[in-house]
């Protein structure tokens, strides 16, 4: 799928969505795609789009060719580049850390990335869908922010919220 196919068909709805979405709708068709303990490094903007990979080893007697690392997190914030990592370190990657593959699946945390994927990260954390399965967890993802925006209603119009959960079946919506 091209760039620009990705954006007339998929973009602008996977623009309404949260990961917090998405993730559920990856459980509810059984697909393990929320990586844990990756977060914006500032406030940055959401990210949507086709993965891209890097996989990364220690470097040692080959040099890389290539220079590597998650830092000047201000400089990224000052020209509005997003960054979602662990953490970050002050010191350089330079000899420390090479490039071993690109665009080759790699494994982030217990979940495959695969060139191509699709990405999207928010305040809450990072999500991978794999392309193959996008319709299926988009059109999920779509009904589980259907289903939560009308509860928030309910919860807004002061319905309890046992009873909002007992109407809209909250507990059971990822069943298959």
């Amino acid at each position: 799928m091209e760039v620009e196919e990705f954006d007339e068909k998929y973009r602008r709805r996977f623009e309404k969505l949260a990961t917090t979405n998405l993730a559920d709708a990856l459980d509810k068709v059984g697909i393990r795609g929320a990586v844990i303990g990756i977060r914006p490094m500032y406030e940055c903007s959401k990210i949507i789009g086709r993965a891209v990979t890097i996989k990364i080893t220690a470097a040692g007697m080959a040099k890389s060719k290539y220079h590597l690392g998650v830092r000047d997190i201000d400089a990224c914030k000052d020209f509005g580049f997003p960054v979602y990592a662990r953490g970050t370190v002050p010191i350089t990657a330079r000899g420390r850390v090479m490039e071993e593959s690109f665009n080759e699946g790699i494994r982030i945390g217990d979940v495959q990335v695969r060139p191509g994927d699709i990405l999207a990260a928010d305040i809450s954390g990072v999500v991978v869908i794999p392309v193959e399965k996008l319709d299926e967890v988009l059109e999920a993802a779509e009904q589980v922010f259907q289903k939560e925006t009308a509860m928030v209603e309910e919860l807004r119009k002061g319905v309890p919220i046992l009873e909002v959960d007992q109407k809209y079946g909250y507990e059971a919506m990822l069943k298959k």
